[in-house]
């Protein structure tokens, strides 16, 4: 591994654990070094980016998008969407319908654009009722709370398979056999393929045409008509003479203009069907799903105090189930005169009845994290009355600190110097 790489991923590592709200100041300082390493602008962009955007998405980003705030999740993500350029990523909006692009290096949102769920009206439904519910939960409990719900791809209602590919129709399979049908009799005699049998024919016509007298004889009807103009006796004449070969030229003539058409055929054959690769695409058709990713952030900053913290939630509810499996993760940070972090995570686990109504499933929300909340208070007060007792000098009985300047005027201070009688 060289320097540079060395260095770029030392940066990486403290780019992750950028405390809430302070992860451009951090970045910053990152630029300020790398470049003294003598690294490149574009070299820090490039080898910080990976960290940043997994930063991004793991403390669900607060950004603005048309006067509004969304998050930046890892379920918000839309997978397979082409990037706008290097360092930016598409998201979705699920409340309002929109998507957006998202770029990791500014901490920016722009090109919103509306945005087509693949999902059915009913899982919609669903997922509208517990949007709703969870927002009005987060706007009364969290400071500058931000939730959404994503609707996650169901592993029971996977994607339709895209259509197969339509078989050639049998006229177009279909070969005639070898010396068969109205082209069987030149076939036989010219080796080739079908361009050569249509070159022996037009040989075959125009050497035909050739052998006719200059006042031609028409014929008329069908197979076996006589020529007009001839009396039978004459034709019968004729036919012994050898006068009217020319019928069976004529005959030849008519048969083998056939191959002309089967090289058209073969060209038809060449080109692609219609129905299958011309044809327009076919749109994805919705489906249901059931498993819902609920996900919601408590951010409130105070850096003239020194202060910053962070609440971040993510429940996943299986809704056919009725089971709900979350996360709450807790950071803040001190750094008046020092620097003192707080890093919690409380996992949690609740079945609910199968196809439980959104209100119950807020409601199991609210009291996992209620109990959550008292858990850290009490551990604050033990904190303070017990922890950081070992951790600093006892006070006297006075409760207040002992002036040592003076202390040579207490009777302890004299039987220490050895002046007590």
């Amino acid at each position: 591994m060289s320097d540079a790489q060395a260095r770029l991923d030392a940066a990486s590592t403290f780019l992750l654990q950028s405390p809430p709200g302070e992860v451009n100041d951090v970045l910053s300082d990152l630029r300020a070094i790398l470049s003294s390493s003598g690294l490149s602008d574009s070299q820090i962009e490039s080898g910080l980016l990976p960290a940043l955007t997994k930063h991004n998405a793991e403390q669900f980003t607060v950004v603005e998008s048309e006067g509004k705030k969304v998050l930046v999740t890892p379920a918000s993500r839309i997978e397979g969407a082409s990037e706008e350029e290097e360092g930016t990523e598409r998201h979705v909006e699920p409340r309002e319908g929109k998507e957006f692009v998202f770029d990791h290096l500014k901490g920016l949102a722009s090109s919103a654009s509306p945005h087509t769920s693949p999902f059915d009206a009913e899982t919609s439904t669903l997922r509208i009722s517990l949007d709703q519910l969870l927002s009005s939960y987060v706007s009364n409990h969290y400071a500058s709370g931000v939730a959404a719900v994503y609707t996650l791809p169901d592993p029971a209602y996977p994607p339709p398979e895209p259509a197969p590919a339509a078989a050639p129709s049998t006229e177009e399979t279909a070969t005639e056999p070898e010396g068969t049908g109205e082209t069987g009799t030149i076939a036989q005699d010219v080796e080739g393929g079908k361009e050569e049998v249509a070159d022996v024919a037009a040989d075959t016509a125009e050497e035909a045409e050739k052998a006719l007298p200059e006042e031609g004889v028409e014929t008329v009807g069908g197979e076996g008509a006589e020529p007009t103009g001839v009396s039978a006796e004459e034709a019968e004449a004729g036919e012994k003479a050898g006068e009217f070969e020319f019928e069976a030229v004529e005959e030849d003539k008519m048969d083998v203009g056939t191959p002309a058409a089967a090289t058209t055929a073969a060209e038809e054959e060449e080109a692609p069907s219609a129905t299958t690769e011309n044809a327009a695409p076919v749109p994805p058709q919705p489906r249901p799903s059931r498993l819902f990713g609920l996900y919601f952030v408590g951010n409130k900053y105070n850096p003239s105090n020194y202060w910053t913290g962070r609440w971040r939630s993510t429940y996943q509810l299986d809704y056919a189930k009725g089971t709900l499996e979350g996360t709450a993760q807790i950071n803040i940070h001190y750094y008046e005169q020092g620097n003192v972090q707080l890093s919690t995570t409380l996992k949690s686990s609740a079945t609910l009845s199968p196809s439980p109504s959104p209100e119950s499933v807020v409601a199991s929300i609210k009291a996992t994290e209620s109990s959550f909340q008292r858990q850290l208070g009490e551990t604050y007060n033990d904190l303070s009355d017990a922890s950081f007792r070992g951790l600093r000098r006892a006070l006297p009985n006075t409760r207040s600190k002992l002036d040592w300047d003076k202390a040579t005027g207490m009777r302890l201070g004299q039987q220490i110097g050895g002046g007590a009688q």
